[in-house]
């Protein structure tokens, strides 16, 4: 979805026209719409919160090694990574602001979600496959706990493949 330069095209076009309508006169358009920018922005803000903020390992990657970097602020405004972040920025605000106003559109033509803001329902289903996927994953984890440990009190025992008899010397 996003260009060499860093740029998505659908949040670039969604930044010069973010109240268009041309090419969207039903649900199923507006919805496939709406799914793009899902694709691109990731979950809106009417989906559970459980979804949207997870933290992931490659935001938490970038904010240590930014805070390593000594005059990293000024490197980045004399580079022109500033105001490369700053339209990057401009795009993403572009592409939310599009994706409120194609649900509002939706829900005002009475379209269903993805067309229209997630219904409770739609929410409850979300929050419950995300309680469903991290229980199993505690499980995979737990399992796999299981396993290491049953290895080790494996390697723990010891085998020998004859008895430790001894036979008694013989007395003169």
């Amino acid at each position: 979805m996003w260009g060499a330069t860093g740029k998505s095209p659908l949040l670039v076009n969604a930044t010069t026209e973010p109240y268009t309508l041309h090419g969207l006169s039903k649900c199923r358009q507006i919805a496939g719409a709406i799914q793009q920018l899902d694709e691109v922005l990731g979950p809106d803000i009417d989906l559970p919160a459980e979804e949207r903020d997870r933290i992931s390992a490659g935001r938490v990657g970038k904010w240590v090694v930014a805070s390593f970097i000594p005059f990293r602020g000024l490197i980045r405004e004399v580079s022109g990574a500033n105001a490369q972040d700053r339209k990057v920025n401009a795009a993403i605000q572009a592409g939310l602001t599009r994706r409120g106003f194609l649900k509002g559109v939706g829900s005002a033509k009475g379209c269903r979600y993805p067309a229209s803001p997630a219904p409770a329902s739609v929410v409850q289903a979300r929050v419950n496959e995300l309680k469903a996927m991290e229980q199993e994953k505690d499980a995979k984890k737990k399992a796999k706990s299981e396993a290491k440990a049953d290895a080790k009190s494996d390697r723990d025992l010891a085998f020998k493949t004859e008895p430790d008899a001894r036979q008694p010397s013989p007395k003169n």
